[in-house]
Parts: structure tokens; sequence; C-alpha cells
């Protein structure tokens, strides 16, 4: 249990981090360079000014990479769900395995990637929103969408932490 516990919080810390980091210069990179499109523009947009900036570069010629966005936005509901739960179940067997004093730590592994999931779906909603809008994109929805979307990474770090922290406190039998 300890080196899977160590495994999903390495993975899951690289993985938050990447994430964060792709949306550093959204949509701006996609132009300039000619960089993949990344749905974490459209989950981290702020302002309905960049979120609209990400939208015409994605709705240009054919349109094809806005309907390839709502596809795999679409699939995004199979993966938060497959995350949710198995980041959950994972934070179960810690918590049965767990020592006295370590109840916290291991709630927080089933709570916290149970509440990601729900901020995720949320985030979905507001990136249809904007994929399906054909005027400005309201301010209000690029906010929100990026408030969801921040605390799903923010309890997603909170998982990491309390996985990082439960691990030491595992028993012997445990390992």
């Amino acid at each position: 249990m300890r080196k899977f516990l160590i495994f999903a919080v390495t993975t899951s810390a690289l993985l938050v981090v990447s994430l964060l980091c792709s949306t550093t210069a959204c949509p701006t990179a996609e132009m300039r360079f000619g960089v993949h499109p990344n749905i974490m523009c459209l989950e981290l947009p702020i302002t309905g000014l960049r979120a609209d900036a990400t939208l015409a570069l994605w709705r240009a010629g054919d349109g094809a990479i806005a309907s390839a966005a709502r596809r795999d936005t679409v699939a995004d509901y199979g993966f938060l769900v497959f995350y949710g739960a198995t980041m959950a179940v994972t934070g179960w067997l810690a918590r049965k395995g767990s020592v006295p004093g370590a109840s916290a730590p291991a709630l927080a592994l089933i709570g916290a990637p149970l509440a990601a999931a729900l901020a995720d779906a949320i985030e979905n909603q507001g990136i249809f929103r904007m994929l399906a809008g054909t005027g400005p994109t309201s301010d209000v929805v690029a906010f929100a969408t990026s408030i969801f979307a921040a605390l799903k990474f923010a309890l997603l770090i909170v998982w990491i932490r309390a996985a990082a922290r439960l691990v030491p406190d595992l028993p012997a039998t445990a390992r």
C-alpha cells in the first residue's frame, strides 16, 4: 500500500503541475507557435476576452478544433468519474490501514477527490456554455469556470498532501 500511495502522490503532483503550467500562455502560444490547442485554455480563461481569443482560434477554418474540444469535454465526464472513484477508494483503503490519529488525512483522501470530480463536472458545464456561445463570452461564465477549475486542482492538491502525510503513518503490515 505504501508504494502505491507514493506512486499516486508523485503521479498526481506531476499531472497537476503540468496541467497548470500549460495554461500560462493561452491562447498566445497557440497562435504564435502553432502549439496544439489545449482544453485547459477554456478551463482557466479567467476573463471572457481570453476565452473569446481561444474560441476564435479554435473556430477558425472548419471548426474541427472546437468540435474536438466538445468531444474532449464529454469524454472528461468518464475521466472525472474514474479519477474521483479511484482516488476515493484509495483513500478509503488507506483509512482502513491507517493508525489512530491519521483519520483527518485519510478522510481528505476520500472527500477531496469526490469534491474535485463535482467541481470538474460544473467546470465542464461552463466549457459547454462557452463552446455553444455565438457572441462574446460572459465574464461571469469564464470566471465561474475558472473558479471551479481552480477548486478542482486545489482539491487534488489537498489529496496529494493528505496522501503524502499519511504514507509514513501506515503500519508495517499495510506496507
